[in-house]
């Protein structure tokens, strides 16, 4: 489970290095097998669970501002 959790953390701080807000879809699903993690009594990654405090803790500022929010709400450019 740690290392599944890696690759998700992983491909969450790539969409935010790209400048794209990080997909709250995902970032519920990481933090769901964070906890599964810690519930099954296992420890989660220091690296991984690093990189998640900090997506979680970006994520809160970005659910407050609707402008960086609204990119899962409407369709890419040129889609329609």
């Amino acid at each position: 489970l740690n290392l599944a959790l890696c690759f998700m953390v992983d491909e969450l701080v790539i969409q935010q290095s790209l400048g794209v807000p990080v997909n709250p879809g995902g970032l519920q699903k990481s933090c769901i097998v964070a906890s599964l993690i810690k519930m099954l009594g296992g420890e989660v990654y220091t690296p991984s669970q690093d990189k998640l405090d900090s997506l979680v803790s970006d994520y809160a500022v970005q659910a407050v501002d609707p402008v960086a929010f609204s990119a899962f709400a409407s369709p890419p450019a040129g889609f329609l």
